[in-house]
């Protein structure tokens, strides 16, 4: 799976090719209501996944380089003979202080720092559980021992007992329309307690998220690339030809993403196969598109690659991307030209046409592998509640004084 070949430095060819079965081609309607009527089979769902963050050496020298850079930076700023009212009037447009951009710059300096530190692979597992609104999340706090390939999520139910035994070295998050607030927090390591919050598992940044996860949320970062794909208004999406992948015809569908959801205006590129739930075999991103017209983006190398590698019959007729890869490229750092000591004029132009040229390799590579995929599962509506012993201190964690209490369900 590590070994795939890395497209950055090659342009994609489009095919486009007549249907083979002689079809019409369908219309963009009828490609979303394909993979709704695909996707509402999970609402019901049962996942475990074991996700895995690469950094790669590209990743790590671009982020040594982006540290030398800054500590030079920094240096000369404490070094300026400028006064702070001179700073300001030549930097207008910072809307800094002298004091308070050298702070930022000494934040993203130290951040750096730790990116530059990162091992080369992280690797975290999550268990959900959904059923209509309500969901559950589970973590293991510790392997306790065993390496990856080793580890099992428990399956014995959990009760008071459980949770101090079985589940002793697991998290849970569980949000349900029965409880106020809606979520519920408990460690198996610190049962004298739980956390409530109105806030969604995704509020505090909290990841990995799976395919078709019914508490993601497209407008931001925290959802599946697949499920922002799909989220998107009917009028945006185009199609704008066919092309054979694997043996297998591929509808090529494009949309452009706001730069509320991906960060930046990105553009998207993805192969649907539609007879397997127009589920996207792979999409391609271009990151600030804005400045370029989406007919010549396949000039240009994409910035982000998703992959989905195993697309799983769960039953039949109903299909889930159960392993798939995103690789995030970036220019190749050993490669980059030495900047020019002024940004205008001819040997500033010279530099950029320089960088132009340099190829972009792959800097980060996440993987979801959902070793079980289980749709309509049998979920109570008390299993989302969860048991905790009456008496437990309640923490409320949205509250800045962390108000306690005694917890009571409704």
């Amino acid at each position: 799976m590590w070994q795939r070949l890395l497209f950055g430095a090659a342009a994609v060819v489009l095919l486009a090719l007549p249907s083979s079965s002689g079809a019409a081609t369908p219309t963009i309607s009828e490609v979303l209501e394909t993979y709704r009527s695909n996707r509402q089979q999970f609402e019901t769902l049962h996942v475990q996944l074991h996700h895995t963050v690469e950094y790669t050496d590209a990743y790590r020298a671009a982020a040594r380089r982006e540290v030398e850079r800054l500590e030079l930076f920094v240096k000369a700023l404490h070094e300026t003979e400028m006064t702070p009212e001179e700073f300001q009037k030549s930097n207008p447009e910072l809307g800094y202080t002298l004091d308070l951009f050298i702070q930022e710059m000494e934040h993203q300096l130290s951040f750096h720092q730790s990116m530059s530190k990162q091992p080369s692979q992280n690797e975290s597992f999550v268990e959900i559980f959904q059923k209509g609104e309500a969901y559950q999340v589970r973590n293991p706090t510790h392997l306790d021992g065993f390496t990856p390939t080793e580890w099992v999520f428990p399956t014995e139910p959990l009760t008071e007992k459980t949770l101090v035994t079985t589940y002793k070295q697991m998290h849970f998050f569980s949000w349900s329309p029965l409880l106020t607030p809606h979520g519920k927090i408990l460690n198996g390591s610190q049962p004298e307690y739980t956390s409530v919050t109105a806030k969604h598992y995704y509020s505090n940044g909290a990841r990995p998220i799976p395919p078709f996860s019914v508490f993601a949320d497209p407008g931001t970062h925290d959802c599946h690339p697949i499920d922002t794909f799909f989220h998107q208004p009917t009028e945006s999406y185009k199609i704008t030809g066919t092309e054979i992948i694997d043996g297998r015809e591929q509808l090529i569908v494009e949309v452009p993403l706001p730069s509320h959801a991906s960060g930046t205006n990105t553009y998207c590129r993805g192969w649907i196969d539609m007879k397997r739930g127009a589920l996207p075999v792979k999409l391609h991103l271009w990151h600030g598109f804005i400045e370029e017209k989406p007919d010549t983006l396949s000039q240009k190398s994409p910035d982000r690659i998703m992959s989905t590698d195993e697309i799983r019959e769960v039953s039949p007729g109903l299909w889930y991307p159960s392993m798939t890869v995103v690789e995030k490229f970036a220019r190749d750092t050993e490669k980059m030209p030495k900047s020019p000591p002024n940004t205008k004029g001819e040997e500033w132009n010279k530099y950029l046409a320089e960088i132009a040229k340099v190829p972009s390799v792959v800097h980060e590579r996440e993987t979801w592998i959902c070793d079980l995929v289980e749709a309509k599962a049998p979920l109570s509506d008390d299993f989302f509640i969860m048991p905790v012993p009456k008496g437990t201190e309640v923490r409320d964690i949205d509250k800045e004084d962390s108000n306690s209490g005694l917890y009571q369900d409704e």
